[in-house]
């Protein structure tokens, strides 16, 4: 019984690792073409980061922290008005501390020893 357990939080850890890593390299993305004038290429990177954490966060919301769950979710309330707005320096700023903050929680539910055990 406890075996089956054990395998469920492994197999549980890897899909929510292949979920949100994606996420954040899109929302790394999203910043740097932001910065680099493109703020179109930016938000669309975004809306992609946006619609792989909503497909993550259903897989994920029975074993995540929701602390940082909502902080993301705050988050990309504030960086959807910084993109309506065509603020490409806030924008740019919001997506890469989103990108770091799905990569902490990708991190915390990673399939290592120490989340297993």
């Amino acid at each position: 019984f406890l075996l089956f357990f054990l395998l469920l939080g492994v197999f549980t850890a890897l899909r929510t690792e292949r979920a949100l890593q994606p996420a954040s390299e899109f929302s790394s993305q999203a910043a740097q073409a932001a910065l680099a004038g493109n703020l179109e290429d930016g938000i669309g990177l975004f809306q992609r980061a946006k619609g792989r954490w909503a497909g993550a966060k259903t897989r994920i919301a029975a074993v995540a922290d929701h602390t940082p769950m909502e902080e993301i979710d705050a988050l990309l309330a504030e960086t959807e008005v910084f993109a309506q707005a065509g603020d490409a320096e806030h924008f740019a700023a919001c997506c890469a501390r989103l990108s770091r903050l799905i990569a902490a929680v990708s991190d915390a539910h990673s399939p290592d020893m120490e989340n297993i055990l």
